[in-house]
């Protein structure tokens, strides 16, 4: 089973236990889960598509990449891409990993991805579509681009506001309407660390 051996080797050979063991409750592991379509090759049709985990307790962690799909295009359904990762998650969730003699239960903490791979996991209009935006019920408006309105309010929505004001409504695109939504993803997980794509991005290049 590719997470519950990543899970091990990962905590083990880098003595995660050891270092961090005072930083894990109650024998329970959470891990946050990533996944991005990248090309084999510049001259290559075929895509990658990876599913990486990186265990939450474990800080200073390289991204574990737990299992890898390959075709020329994107997986057909998210169904035939998620099933069997979705089914050891189930195991290890209810059963648990043993490391070192001792039982850890693992669960997923977040999913992060950007704008595309976040709408193919979570099966939404993709972020150029009309209400694309799956966390409120703007439908934006398209003008060469998608483009959404703003509200005054809290700081970001401020600046969001005052962004269309000094650059045009055209400027209020998906990423930069994202920015409202920030501070609830602070809210519910803590740190922008916690959910930052850098970590799994930057290993994307090595693989």
């Amino acid at each position: 089973n590719a997470i519950e051996k990543s899970v091990a080797i990962g905590m083990s050979n880098l003595k995660f236990i050891t270092s961090y063991n005072s930083t894990i409750p109650t024998c329970l592991i959470s891990i946050t889960v990533s996944t991005d379509g990248v090309p084999l090759s510049k001259s290559s049709a075929v895509n990658l598509w990876p599913i990486l985990v990186k265990v939450d307790q474990c800080i200073r962690v390289v991204p574990i990449l737990v299992a890898v799909y390959s075709g020329e295009t994107k997986p057909e359904t998210i169904t035939e891409f998620l099933t069997d990762f979705v089914n050891e998650m189930r195991f290890l969730e209810q059963d648990g990993v043993i490391v070192n003699g001792t039982l850890y239960f693992v669960n997923v903490s977040c999913v992060v991805a950007d704008a595309p791979a976040r709408a193919f996991v979570i099966g939404v209009k993709p972020h150029t579509a009309y209400h694309a935006c799956e966390r409120c019920q703007d439908d934006g408006n398209w003008n060469g681009r998608m483009c959404f309105s703003t509200r005054p309010g809290l700081l970001l929505e401020r600046f969001v506001s005052e962004m269309e004001e000094l650059y045009g409504q055209t400027s209020i695109v998906y990423n930069v309407h994202s920015l409202l939504h920030v501070h609830q993803d602070a809210l519910i997980y803590g740190s922008l660390d916690n959910v930052s794509a850098f970590p799994f991005e930057n290993y994307l290049q090595k693989i």
